[in-house]
């Protein structure tokens, strides 16, 4: 009967349950919403939140503290989300290819040279490992030197410059990532994820 006394009772405990879980929660819903959201902030929004709701769990949730393998686990979990929050604060050294916000005056006038576009939306998942996988390789970087780089933002679907650019380059999906020749031909389009290797063969067929 000793034992059953030292058992945790249910309130205790679920209540921090319920509170990790409305957490887990909340950070689900802003990170579907960091798309919609300004670029100037939508890095900062989800670290800073991770931080306040490390800083709560530690200091200020205390519904199940009397329970110590549940207090250590809290704890554990506040500082995990902490850490991965300024770290992701932390600005990268990572090399990538260097990208001119595209425009149609810069591209009608480039001469001379080949031109990458690579179409995007910030809510595409495919375009953020072709800049975190692909556009980072060292040998498509040195090769990328020898074209003019461009990013046309997809993002804003709905807008009338999204369509045009739409309908006047046939884009289906996202990412698409055109290579013209110098004398602005396509001579080949990519969409999808290509890893590093395929998209460094495919370059090098139009030099």
């Amino acid at each position: 009967s000793g034992k059953i006394k030292n058992l945790p009772r249910a309130g205790e405990w679920m209540e921090s349950v319920k509170h990790i879980f409305g957490i887990i929660l909340v950070g689900m819903a802003l990170y579907f919403l960091l798309p919609l959201l300004p670029k100037e902030i939508s890095g900062y929004v989800l670290p800073i939140f991770m931080i306040g709701a490390g800083l709560f769990l530690i200091f200020f949730e205390k519904s199940a503290n009397k329970i110590m393998g549940f207090r250590i686990f809290k704890t554990l979990f506040s500082i995990l989300i902490i850490a991965v929050a300024v770290y992701s604060l932390i600005p990268s050294d990572t090399k990538s290819v260097v990208w001119q916000v595209y425009s149609e005056e810069a591209v009608a006038n480039i001469s001379g040279r080949g031109v990458v576009i690579d179409f995007y939306a910030d809510w595409c998942i495919p375009c953020k490992e072709l800049d975190a996988l692909t556009f980072t390789d060292p040998k498509v970087i040195e090769l990328s030197k020898e074209f003019e780089t461009y990013k046309a933002d997809l993002t804003k679907s709905l807008s009338a410059e999204v369509e045009t650019l739409r309908e006047k380059y046939k884009i289906v999906g996202v990412p698409t990532v055109l290579i013209l020749n110098s004398s602005g031909e396509e001579m080949n389009r990519i969409t999808g994820f290509v890893d590093a290797e395929e998209f460094y063969k495919i370059l090098s067929e139009v030099r």
